[in-house]
């Protein structure tokens, strides 16, 4: 497995670099399951060609055992093989593989056999249209929401619009830590496009969340296409009231209440043995099939390798052995073209695998060396545990595309947009 590094200068730093031993565990593991898928099939061909003087019964657990330890060590295979592929896209800067198949799905949702199985269900790619301010003020509650999460003021403007469904989503990511549950879930609420709050009316948080749609006010079929007539403020006199009551105090400074701060009170727990949640998304559409193979096989050969107490995918860099980590200000821009410095690189500026508070790990590993345009300087957001807006001492910065996947959270849905620090990056 060698034969694809030769005895350039590059090669040769390559196979002398910590990281090659640590990809080393990957081609162990590999090939001791090749071993063990030749062995079992050898032994399963014996027994059938042989036919040993065992009892019936013997004789068909021996075949039943041979039979499982086969398979297991063909999919152990298939995914060593996998994971050494993606290691390689990696090294030589290629885009990961399961973003690139994420990417491809956003801009041709799968469609096919699977409309039958879930038939109307909204599903990612499904074309609806926001429906009239009035429709949505009879589905809000006295708090302006529904089923806990409000109707913000920053999206009236899009009533009337049609949109793509995006993503289905059934669960969130408890970031906060409030629960330490981790993954929660969510019932009837999808995403559209790439509808983000601009939040002008939450003391200008420049966060922009993808914001939530609940089923019920979406329209989709027929009536997704029909066109309607804005409507007229005045027709209803609750409209102010839901838009402008977003405020609480807490503390004795302003807090707000948004989408990100009720997703605790509007989900529930889920349960980690529950595999249910990881078959939605594939029947929702969120993932293909091809995407799916790839980040559930990756999973598996982690599993194996947590086992053995080998290195799993992706690796973390060595890291500094004690604080304070470095910054750097390169007073980057919207619109500037960037480079993501490579992750030996930014292991120099982690210390447990934080940079001043900023958290650095799978999510933000996969676009290690890739370029991407500047999308925004993040100086103030709204904590999704209180309410309050705070202000970074180091800015981050946000870069165009690069957004969490959710492949290590069990295809959390939730397409928010990756923080970087400045130090992170090197101009073009």
């Amino acid at each position: 497995m060698d034969c694809a590094y030769g005895n350039s200068p590059t090669d040769v730093a390559w196979r002398e670099s910590r990281a090659y031993h640590r990809y080393r565990s990957f081609q162990k593991t590999t090939r001791a399951a090749a071993i063990g898928m030749v062995a079992s099939l050898i032994a399963l061909t014996s027994i059938v060609v042989l036919q040993p003087r065992f009892g019936g019964a013997e004789l068909l657990l021996a075949v039943v055992l041979l039979v499982v330890a086969l398979a297991g060590c063909l999919i152990v295979f298939a995914a060593g093989q996998l994971v050494l592929h993606r290691h390689e896209r990696e090294r030589t800067g290629k885009p990961d593989l399961f973003w690139s198949l994420l990417r491809r799905i956003e801009d041709h949702p799968p469609r096919g056999w699977i409309r039958s199985l879930v038939g109307p269900k909204v599903r990612a790619g499904t074309v609806v249209r926001v429906r009239s301010a009035g429709e949505i003020l009879a589905t809000l509650d006295d708090e302006g929401a529904t089923d806990g999460i409000p109707f913000m003021p920053e999206m009236w403007k899009y009533c009337g619009r049609t949109f793509q469904v995006h993503r289905v989503v059934d669960k969130i990511n408890d970031w906060s830590g409030r629960t330490g549950t981790g993954l929660r879930g969510l019932k009837g609420f999808v995403t559209l496009g790439n509808v983000r709050c601009d939040g002008c009316a939450h003391g200008g948080c420049q966060a922009e969340c993808q914001i939530l749609w609940h089923e019920r006010w979406l329209v989709q079929g027929k009536q997704a296409g029909e066109r309607i007539r804005p409507v007229d403020e005045a027709i209803h006199p609750r409209y102010k009231v839901v838009t402008c009551g977003t405020r609480r105090a807490a503390r004795g400074r302003p807090a707000y209440k948004c989408q990100i701060t009720e997703l605790v009170r509007a989900s529930r727990p889920l349960q980690p043995w529950d595999i249910r949640q990881d078959l939605r998304p594939l029947i929702s559409g969120n993932v293909d099939l091809a995407a799916f193979l790839v980040a559930v096989l990756t999973a598996m050969f982690n599993a194996v390798q947590r086992l053995r107490g080998g290195m799993g995918y992706p690796m973390m860099p060595p890291q500094r052995s004690s604080g304070p980590t470095p910054s750097d200000d390169l007073g980057l821009q919207r619109g500037e073209k960037v480079v993501v410095q490579d992750k030996e690189h930014i292991g120099r500026t982690l210390y447990r695998s934080r940079n001043r508070g900023l958290w650095f790990g799978a999510e933000t590993l996969r676009f290690c060396g890739q370029a991407f345009q500047v999308r925004n300087r993040v100086e103030r957001m709204i904590d999704e545990s209180t309410g309050e807006m705070v202000f970074p001492k180091t800015p981050f910065i946000v870069l165009e595309t690069a957004t969490s996947t959710g492949e290590f959270l069990r295809f959390c849905p939730q397409n928010e947009y990756v923080y970087w620090r400045e130090i992170w990056l090197k101009r073009c």
